[in-house]
């Protein structure tokens, strides 16, 4: 009851401010009372009331010893119930703490210290907390009051310190202590109140940091939050806090732990932490990314930091290619600010992990020294699935978006990229990753596709993603067929081959989404009468494709065509009022619009005959109508059946007089062609009673006959007719001609596919067609020659002079009638050579390996005709290359390219066991095919770059089963040994002088060896092959620059990729040095026997092959010189960074070396010593760029320097390279100087004058790369003077003071001598103005500066360089063209005279 009376006059003399008298009732009661009515106040909704009212009370006035103390007792009374109880409200305990800091200041030393002391006791004790350390704020208010007294005596202390001090060492006590993991996030908090030095802040971060690993997952994103607000305005916290969650999530969480864990079994969860399940540890990385996030749109400096580390793994992938960190990277896009960034610096990380990939799959010492990075497009996955599982999509779905369309945007400058190819391909999958995880977003990846498909007409890369995109999300596209509408609206604006594409990747929707077919009908049928003609290539390719798509299910085949006029008009008629149109119907409709395209231009009608045999293929029912169709237009252009030699076609109805010459119409080589398939289809799958297939085949079997027995005379051509281009007539002859010979490619084909290798009448009849074919080129060839000699003959009748005149003129016709008949350059010409992949497939394998028996009467026939098998190989090898061409174009285009690369595979498995395995080999066409085995190899790994398994599988009979598209070993390596076989084979009979062709087969079967063996990775095999390849070369001695380049190149090529510390260079340059000689013939240089293939005669051959070696070598030391550049810019741990700095010193340290040999060798001027002089360039920029990053290395030690073994290189290139470099120029320049006064004697004897044109474009080339070399000499000394600075060293020592630095204007002795005479006639009426200038010139103090451009006014010149200047015009030079003026004079004086 008393302490009730107490509190209520406590209360009601506060609220009314009468303070002397609350002072008075307070110091006049028992102290015990009033600290235990004030703590029983606590409980109560009046405690914090009281608790102000007292503290008010006790302050006012003077505060002697007794009152403090009083006051002190209450507030510990306080902040024990503060602290313990957790019956206190937390409202209710932060009025008591803000009561408490306003009148902390008032305090004394000793009663702060009492405070502070009881606050660390309890921070210090280990017992659990109940009220969740809401005490915690008082301890930064005491820290703080504590800062701001200038001197501060704790309790029981005499002497004091500054307030400053004590608060640190206070500061340094708390970061001392153990931290409880529930208390950690607090007492960050609290560190927000208190000003800290940036020491303190630092220790203060590095404990939260280390206290932040240890935390469970749940209390991760608090602790993150407060060290953001901590960090708010520091660059150094917000790395180190970058770095942190970086390096914790990226080990806590790998990427086998990230995959769905679904059916997890015990032992994998044994491997997680107790604490840090899979599932905690996504949710709290996508909270901590949504806080980084939230905090960079705030303008925090850790935008900054996430950005800085983006752009470093532009250079360094694995700093940004971890699940974390592109998750961090790609939610931060969602930051206006540095989006644009961002994706920039993504899309540059994956383009250099693709690219770094590829060349650590090449090169032994990067794949030792730099990890491997993960899979890409694995990482991307996973943050799809996370996001889409535990939060984060809506900060990185639209980021991911336009990441995956900037890596299809990324375009090169070569035709065939394979990088590029890997690029693109990583974009598609992206997106469509995308859409399967998030279907709402299909409008905004399809969207901006569809854009750059209309607007990048000529760039597959976006129809390809489109076809991937389409193929395995159709059913969740078909509920949205309206994402696709604006691209088939607009399917006539786009090219051909890009509409081709468009609508193949569309059709797996088609067949889903009613509408969209309806859409794509109206479409085609509106193309059909457009007047452009690649509108209707579209239009007809669409049909062909929707023919396709639409298979007809009955047994019924398809055999009257649709009466219409092609139009589609009724079918979509029927489609808009929801008719159930059956497939049948559809294809009969669509077979009727194809009837129409017969009577289309030229192009119209070759897109139907390549592409019709596919539809029968697909839509076996379609046969008989197809057929029928073709009947039609057979009858138009051969006629009737019965006529009189109907066989022979009318060369005269393929095409018409135009105004610019003959035209042609009808590509009837292709048409038959296509007739000819359809007749094998026919007769495969149409029954017997089918009076078309009768037909047609007694046609083409007569044509095949007859064709094949008629002589060139007989088809309408004579040896005197005119086949030139240039003429109309010429050019009418010439279409028929190449029309012609399409008939017979087509006719042989028939032949092939019909028996032409297994009965022996076929296979006669065969050749001879092929012979008639022939016939017809050489007709063409030898009417062309013989007009050209005719033409010889009269220009010879004419004069020299005319003849040049007449030369001219005649050109400048012709060049004036191409570009006046530039319109016929566009004219239709159908490709060459009407032969199907499949055919030459099957003549090839039967003509060069069939064995069977009952075979071999009718191969005999082939055989023994060796301009048949040499037909053959050629026709195939123009064939790749008009393939080459398309795949250029279009690229694999997945299921649409099936039949192509079966094909090309077949082809390949021939010419590969023709050529290294079979022992019954056609000799007259070895060479043909083992160079179109090359050009095959290079065509497939190309453009099929995801199929390398099925190219290489085919040519090994071993058991493929363990290889894989990542492990291709187990099938190169035998395919390795065959080759390796039939070059030891060829090698031995390199000597053989009856056969003439064997360095070129051995050369071509070296590149083959060299394609496959870069295939190769680092697995098991690749130490056989290293071995084969080693014992090949220690035996050979070859001579021979035909056959030897390649087989060092391959050497070489080896080398990098086996070898991780290469020192062949150094061997090969020691070899060159003893063959060339020393700079100072006076050195007698030793001997090496390293290489016995390495003579005087082949090393003008090898120099070139070292330059370009070691170029490469500089290549990977660049590489990593740029990767280690990028991992110390973030402060990152990466663990084989020091070895790698270590590695790379040893390795340009063996360079080196190989320079320092080549610089002693007395190589001859011109492109052998420029080799050189660019060589030495490259490798002081390249040392150069290293010391740059060891100066910036040595902010975080400086023995990285003698670790790395930095300071050894140094020494080594300024004892053993630098000074020899100044004796080669100085060597040059006394050469250069021999050869000019040579040249000069050798014209003052002829009485010639140099041009100075002339003159001038000599002394550009010879002065190119010395000074250029000078300054990269001299620029490396100054950086190693600033890093031997830095650690204390002497990184010059030994190095020689920098000499020919000057440019030296030399003069010839005829030029000093007519500047002497031109003295003398200028004296008198120049000598006030030189008198001037040649003082200002005196004026000039020598300079030692040690830049290239020193000492250009020549003011300080040694005795030989003086010389070189004329006699008292050092500062004349300036008045050339009066000189020139008076010596016009004394020409024209002494010739009147």
């Amino acid at each position: 009851m008393k302490h009730t009376t107490q509190v209520e006059l406590v209360l009601k003399l506060g609220h009314n401010n009468e303070l002397s008298e609350l002072n008075t009732v307070l110091t006049s009661a028992e102290a015990s009372s009033v600290k235990e009515f004030v703590q029983g106040s606590c409980r109560t909704g009046d405690g914090p009331a009281v608790f102000r009212y007292v503290l008010v009370g006790l302050g006012w006035g003077e505060v002697d010893a007794k009152v403090e103390e009083l006051r002190l007792g209450v507030v510990k009374r306080v902040v024990d119930e503060v602290i313990r109880n957790p019956g206190v409200p937390n409202k209710n305990a932060a009025k008591f703490l803000d009561s408490l800091f306003a009148e902390l200041e008032q305090f004394s030393d000793s009663s702060i210290s009492k405070l502070l002391e009881k606050c660390m006791d309890e921070l210090e004790g280990q017992v659990k907390d109940k009220t969740e350390l809401r005490w915690l704020p008082l301890l930064g208010r005491l820290l703080s009051v504590v800062e701001g007294r200038e001197t501060f005596v704790p309790h029981g202390e005499e002497i004091g310190q500054s307030g400053v001090d004590y608060k640190e060492n206070q500061v340094r006590d708390i970061c001392n202590l153990a931290w409880d993991q529930d208390r950690v996030t607090s007492i960050c908090s609290m560190f927000k109140e208190v000003k800290l030095s940036t020491d303190q802040q630092l220790e203060v971060y590095d404990k939260l940091c280390s206290s932040l690993v240890e935390l469970p997952a749940h209390s991760i994103p608090p602790l993150v939050f407060q060290m953001l607000q901590l960090a708010k305005d520091s660059t150094i916290l917000s790395q180190k806090l970058v770095n942190t969650v970086n390096e914790f999530f990226s080990s806590k969480l790998s990427l086998e732990d990230r995959q769905d864990k679904t059916n997890m079994d015990i032992e994998s969860l044994d491997m997680i932490s107790e604490d840090h399940s899979v599932e905690e540890l996504q949710q709290a990385e996508g909270t901590v990314v949504f806080h980084l996030t939230q905090a960079a749109k705030m303008g925090h400096t850790v935008a900054k930091e996430i950005m800085k580390l983006v752009k470093a793994g532009s250079h360094a992938p694995e700093l940004v290619l971890s699940p974390f960190s592109l998750f961090m990277a790609l939610a931060l896009t969602s930051v206006k600010q540095w989006k644009e960034q961002l994706l920039d610096s993504l899309r540059l990380a994956v383009i250099r992990s693709i690219m770094l990939e590829e060349k650590r799959m090449s090169n032994a010492w990067l794949r030792t020294n730099m990890l491997r990075t993960p899979d890409t497009g694995d990482l991307l996955s996973q943050v799809i699935g996370q996001s889409c599982k535990a939060g984060g999509w809506d900060l990185i779905g639209q980021g991911l978006v336009e990441l995956g369309l900037a890596l299809l945007d990324q375009n090169s400058l070569m035709k065939v990229d394979n990088k590029l190819k890997a690029v693109h391909n990583l974009g598609a999958r992206l997106l469509l990753k995308v859409v399967k995880k998030q279907a709402d977003s299909a409008p905004s990846v399809l969207d901006p596709l569809t854009s750059r498909i209309l607007v990048s007409r000529q760039a597959p890369q976006y129809t390809e993603a489109l076809r991937i995109i389409v193929k395995d999300t159709a059913t969740i596209l078909m509920e949205k067929p309206n994402v696709v509408s604006e691209l088939v609206e607009n399917l006539q604006r786009l090219s051909y081959p890009s509409a081709r594409r468009t609508l193949s990747g569309l059709l797996p929707l088609v067949r889903f989404s009613r509408s969209l077919r309806d859409s794509i009908i109206l479409v085609l049928r509106k193309a059909l009468f457009s007047r452009s003609v690649h509108t209707r290539q579209v239009a007809t390719t669409g049909v062909m494709l929707l023919l396709k798509t639409f298979k007809i299910s009955t047994n019924r085949s398809v055999s009257q065509l649709s009466q219409s006029s092609g139009s589609l008009s009724q079918l979509a008629v029927d489609v808009h009022r929801g008719a159930a149109t059956s497939n049948e119907a559809l294809c009969t409709e669509l077979l009727g619009v194809l009837k129409r395209c017969l009577g289309q231009q030229g192009e119209v009608r070759l897109t139907l005959y390549q592409g019709i045999m596919e539809v029968v293929t697909k839509n076996p029912e379609l046969c008989e109508g197809v057929l029928e169709l073709v009947y039609s237009h057979v009858l138009s252009l051969w006629g009737e059946e019965g006529a009189r030699q109907r066989w022979q076609l009318d060369l005269d109805k393929l095409g018409r007089e135009g105004e610019e010459g003959w035209v042609l119409e009808e590509p009837v080589g292709w048409f038959l062609n296509c007739v000819q398939m359809l007749v094998g289809k026919g007769q495969q799958v149409v029954g017997e009673e089918c009076e078309v297939l009768d037909k047609l085949v007694g046609l083409v079997e007569e044509m095949a006959v007859k064709y094949s027995e008629c002589e060139v005379g007989d088809l309408g051509f004579e040896d005197t007719d005119n086949f030139d281009k240039k003429t109309k007539d010429g050019e009418r002859r010439s279409i028929q001609v190449e029309q012609l010979q399409g008939v017979f490619e087509a006719l042989m084909e028939y032949m092939i596919t019909h028996g032409g290798d297994q009965e022996e009448d076929k296979a006669r009849t065969l050749l001879s067609l092929q012979k008639n074919h022939s016939a017809l080129e050489q007709l063409v060839v030898t009417s062309l020659q013989r007009k050209k000699g005719k033409k010889g003959e009269k220009r010879d009748k004419n004069g020299d002079k005319k003849e040049n005149k007449d030369g001219e003129k005649g050109d400048k016709t012709e060049t004036a009638d191409k570009r006046g008949r530039g319109k016929s350059i566009s004219t239709f010409s159908p490709p060459p050579h009407c032969f199907s992949l499949k055919s030459l497939s099957l003549i090839l394998s039967a003509t060069l390996l069939d064995r069977q028996p009952a075979n071999q009467a009718a191969l005999s026939i082939l055989r023994s005709d060796q301009n048949f098998s040499t037909f053959l190989v050629s026709t195939i090898s123009s064939k790749l290359n008009q393939i080459s061409s398309s795949l250029a174009a279009s690229g694999d285009e997945g299921p649409q390219s099936d039949n192509l690369f079966r094909y090309l595979t077949t082809i390949t498995s021939t010419l590969f066991e023709h050529t290294m395995v079979s022992q019954e080999q056609i000799d007259t066409v070895i060479l043909q095919t083992t160079n179109c085995l090359l050009q095959i190899l290079k065509l497939l790994l190309s453009h099929f770059p995801r199929r390398k398994l099925s190219i290489f599988s085919p040519m090994t009979n071993t058991n493929p089963g363990l290889a894989t598209e990542e492990n291709l070993n187990p099938v190169l390596v035998p395919v390795l040994k065959k080759v390796m076989k039939k070059l030891v084979e060829y090698t031995d009979k390199v000597d053989n002088e009856d056969e003439e062709e064997i360095p070129t087969k051995l050369a071509t079967t070296v590149t083959i060896f060299s394609i496959v063996f870069n295939e190769l990775d680092h697995s098991e095999g690749i130490e056989q092959v290293k071995e084969w390849i080693k014992r090949y070369i220690d035996k050979l001695e070859v001579e021979d620059p035909i056959v030897l380049k390649p087989i060092v190149t391959l050497l070489l090529q080896s080398v990098i990729k086996v070898k991780p510390s290469p020192s062949i260079g150094l061997e090969m340059a020691k070899g060159l040095h003893s063959l060339t000689g020393d700079l100072d013939t006076s050195v007698q240089v030793e001997t090496t026997e390293k290489h016995p293939w390495l003579t005087n005669s082949t090393k003008d051959m090898v120099l070139p092959l070292l330059l370009e070696h070691l170029e490469g070598v500089f290549d990977s030391c660049d590489l990593a010189i740029s990767w280690l550049k990028a991992l110390s810019s973030t402060s990152t741990k990466s663990p084989t960074m020091a070895s790698a700095e270590s590695s790379l010193c040893l390795l340009l340290a063996r360079q080196v070396n190989a320079a320092s040999e080549l610089v002693k060798t007395a190589f001859p001027l011109g492109q052998a010593m420029d080799g050189v002089l660019k060589l030495l360039v490259r490798l002081y920029t390249v040392v150069g760029s290293l010391t740059k990053h060891f100066t910036m290395r040595t902010r975080q030690g400086k023995s990285v320097v003698s670790q790395a073994k930095f300071d050894k290189l140094a020494m080594i290139i300024n004892s053993q390279l630098t000074k020899h470099v100044y004796n080669l120029i100085t060597w040059l320049e006394s050469k250069q100087k021999e050869r000019d006064q040579q040249a000069a004697a050798a014209r003052a004897a002829k009485h010639k004058t140099v041009d100075p044109s002339v003159a001038r474009a000599k002394v550009l080339r010879e002065s190119r790369y010395i000074p250029n070399l000078i300054l990269k000499i001299e620029t490396l000394e100054k950086d190693l003077i600033k890093l031997g600075k830095r650690v204390g060293q002497n990184l010059c020592e030994g190095n020689k003071v920098s000499v020919s630095r000057d440019f030296r204007i030399k003069f010839s002795e005829e030029m000093m001598e007519k500047l002497r005479e031109d003295e003398d006639d200028e004296s008198d009426e120049d000598s006030n103005d030189s008198g001037d200038e040649d003082s200002r010139v005196v004026d000039i103090p020598p300079t030692n500066n040690s830049t290239v451009m020193s000492d250009v006014t020549n003011a300080s010149l040694s005795p030989d360089e003086a010389s070189q200047e004329p006699p008292s015009k050092v500062s004349k030079l300036s008045k050339l063209g009066r000189k020139k003026e008076n010596q016009t004079q004394k020409t024209q004086k002494t010739q009147k005279s």
